[in-house]
């Protein structure tokens, strides 16, 4: 396995364009009516935007050495390392929900919470296919656990779990897997890739 030290300045079009996304999607919905139409606005931004925000804490998490994620390189077969510490992020989160509150409303912060949560859950399920793959998937959902799965075995390349954009853009994408994600890319599109990989039914995270 390669473990090379990884810190948050190596990110570069993902951290910027959730610097732009964030704060235009508050400025675009500050002035909507209706409660309904705040809340799937709010919810909508991290549709596209999760894919960035993954790509960043997972190589962030990579530039320390005792992360509760670098423990997982450690023993990928451990299921109680795969999930993010969200005890750690209960500020963070109550900052960021306060702040949208301040930009746009509440109802648009709470459809923005519900959004960034149920993204993350998604995430979760989706890793725990790349560790307990499950049978009669479709070739996209096979070919975007195997990206992540190609990670834990170098680990300077391929950080994205949910879609393989972000890695393509930044340019940490694995050699050997970047002409297949090219012949997919002209079938799917830019746009569509940055919707997050939905995870189906039961996961299972014993084995």
């Amino acid at each position: 396995m390669e473990n090379i030290p990884l810190a948050l300045d190596t990110v570069g079009p993902s951290l910027l364009f959730l610097a732009t996304l964030l704060p235009l999607h508050c400025y675009l919905l500050s002035g909507v009516d209706g409660v309904f139409v705040q809340v799937i606005g709010g919810f909508a931004v991290w549709s596209v935007g999760w894919g960035a925000l993954e790509y960043i804490l997972h190589k962030k998490d990579h530039s320390d050495h005792g992360s509760r994620h670098m423990s997982h390189h450690k023993d990928p077969s451990n299921p109680e390392l795969r999930d993010v510490d969200l005890e750690q992020q209960k500020g963070r989160i109550c900052g960021y929900f306060l702040c949208v509150w301040t930009l746009s409303g509440f109802w648009v912060a709470v459809g923005n919470i519900i959004g960034l949560v149920c993204y993350y859950i998604n995430y979760e399920r989706v890793h725990q296919m790349v560790h307990n793959r499950p049978n009669e998937l479709d070739s996209w959902s096979n070919f975007v656990l195997d990206w992540h799965a190609r990670h834990h075995d170098v680990w300077s390349v391929n950080f994205s779990v949910t879609t393989p954009l972000w890695d393509v853009i930044e340019g940490t994408a694995d050699k050997k897997m970047k002409p297949v994600f090219d012949k997919r890319l002209s079938t799917i599109g830019w746009f569509a890739l940055m919707f997050p990989l939905l995870a189906p039914g039961p996961i299972s995270q014993t084995k």
